[in-house]
C-alpha cells in the first residue's frame, strides 16, 4: 500500500467507527475490562467455540464429570480419557484450574491443571488446548504486570498456541 492508501484506509476506519456509534461499541469494551481483556474474553470464546464443535460428534449423549449437567454449551474432550469419561464443559475446565490456582498459588505443579487433564493426567491437545491457553491468559490479564500468575500465564498462552500452530 502507498502511504496515501494506508491513510485512506486508516480514515475510513476511523469514520465507520465513529459512523457506527463510537459510544457504543467504546462503551462495550469498557464494561469488558477494556481493550486487552476484552480481546482476550472473545479469543477464548471463539477457541472455545471451535473445540466444542471440534468434539460435538464425540461427546454426544454424555454429560460433564465436574458439574454433571447435560450438553447445556457443549462439551469438549482433549485429553487420553477413554470411553465416557473426560467429557466437561470448557468454562468448567476453566473454573476448575482456577480454583486449583486459588488454592495454592505458590506451588507450581497446579499450573499443570491448566494443560493436563485431572482424570488421566495426560497433557490436553489440539483445540482445547488452544481454548484452554486464552482462558489462562484472561483469568490473570487484570493483575500487574509483576505479578507472578500473569507473567505465567504470559508464557504459557504461546506455547500452548504453538503447539496447535495458531502462534
Amino acid at each position: 500500500m502507498t502511504p496515501r492508501c494506508v491513510f485512506i484506509f486508516f480514515s475510513t476506519c476511523q469514520h465507520d467507527h465513529w459512523r457506527r456509534g463510537h459510544k457504543q461499541i467504546c462503551k462495550k469494551i469498557h464494561r469488558g475490562g477494556n481493550a486487552e481483556q476484552y480481546h482476550a474474553d472473545n479469543k477464548y470464546k471463539e477457541a472455545g467455540a471451535v473445540a466444542v464443535e471440534a468434539c460435538a460428534d464425540d461427546a454426544k449423549d454424555h454429560t460433564c464429570y465436574l458439574c454433571h449437567e447435560a450438553d447445556q454449551e457443549g462439551l469438549v474432550r482433549g485429553c487420553g480419557c477413554r470411553g465416557a469419561a473426560g467429557f466437561v464443559h470448557m468454562s468448567c475446565l476453566a473454573a476448575q484450574a482456577r480454583v486449583l490456582m486459588d488454592e495454592v498459588e505458590e506451588n507450581n505443579s497446579r499450573w499443570r491443571r491448566w494443560d493436563t487433564c485431572s482424570l488421566c493426567d495426560q497433557d490436553y491437545h489440539g483445540v482445547v488446548q488452544c481454548a484452554l491457553g486464552w482462558a489462562c491468559w484472561k483469568t490473570y490479564l487484570g493483575r500487574p504486570e509483576v505479578d507472578f500468575n500473569r507473567r505465567r500465564a504470559a508464557i504459557k498462552l504461546p506455547v500452548m498456541l504453538l503447539a496447535v500452530d495458531r502462534y
